[in-house]
């Protein structure tokens, strides 16, 4: 009765995670660039109970033990990069990548309480990447007549070289397939901006989301180089920018009211086998009296 409350109560806390995903999934599915989330489980411990020596008969094929499970735990959030639909916009800041591919965006560094943290240079910084490309021009106090590709949240976007966007105020720009941007100078000139930095996505599973549509490397990873690499070629690698063009999210709602039905079963189970379990040693402890 204990191992049945336990295996339940164990089960109960993954069950409700699951739900809790897929309600971020669903709440996020007008979200542009969003990226719907997959759970996976694993046991938490499988014990094999020795039988009686006299239940080994002779010609039995299956194994002389009883398997008994104590429940299952999330052992973590999977992304699924697949592509979204790339919908048309009006806006020559919205911006789609096709392929397998993110925008590189610099994000204050923040301690656990959520102060910034100063270095020797001003406020440190730390990257993170995005496939939202609703972006916008900010201005910044060390560019004095230009302005820079951000963001809707303000982080910079990162260029090419490690630098930023930077575009004169009121210009009129153009962004091509490879991410290069220019503009047209007050003698009608077109000049180069730079090229928006693209990485390429090497290992899907190891990408963790932070929040606000931004993506990081797992915590546990020692080489980044080998999760994400910088794009050099993007038309040789499948990977284009669309500008006039907003990435839909890729949650699918058939898809996740299937699994939220399936998960609220799985959770009723297991609630009544706990109910079951205290029932039943509430009648043994009733059995003394």
């Amino acid at each position: 009765m204990n191992r049945t409350m336990i295996s339940a109560a164990v089960s109960l806390n993954a069950l409700q995670q699951k739900l809790d995903m897929i309600a971020n999934n669903v709440a996020n599915m007008n979200t542009v660039g969003y990226k719907r989330q997959e759970a996976s489980f694993q046991d938490v411990l499988t014990s094999v109970l020795e039988q009686h020596p006299d239940t080994q008969l002779r010609g039995r094929h299956s194994p002389h033990g009883l398997t008994v499970g104590h429940g299952a735990r999330l052992s973590g959030l999977r992304l699924d990069l697949s592509q979204g639909t790339l919908i048309a916009t009006d806006n020559p800041l919205d911006l789609a990548i096709e392929g397998r591919g993110l925008f590189e965006v610099e994000v204050p560094l923040l301690d656990d309480e959520g102060n910034p943290v100063f270095d020797e240079d001003g406020q440190a910084m730390r990257t993170l990447w995005t496939r939202s490309g609703q972006f916008q021009l900010s201005a910044m106090e060390e560019l004095e007549g230009y302005v820079v590709l951000t963001t809707s949240e303000g982080y910079p976007v990162r260029s090419a070289d490690d630098g930023y966007i930077m575009i004169p105020a009121h210009a009129d720009f153009q962004i091509d397939a490879a991410g290069n941007v220019t503009y047209t100078d007050v003698d009608g000139a077109i000049v180069e901006a730079g090229q928006i930095k693209l990485m390429r996505i090497m290992r899907p599973e190891l990408i963790t989301a932070v929040g606000s549509n931004l993506y990081d490397v797992a915590a546990n990873v020692q080489d980044a180089d080998n999760v994400l690499q910088q794009v050099d070629d993007p038309a040789g690698e499948g990977i284009a920018v669309r500008q006039y063009r907003a990435e839909q999210s890729n949650v699918d709602l058939a898809t996740e009211l299937t699994e939220l039905i399936m998960v609220q079963r799985a959770y009723q189970l297991n609630a009544r086998a706990l109910i079951t379990g205290d029932t039943m040693m509430s009648l043994a402890n009733q059995l003394r009296r």
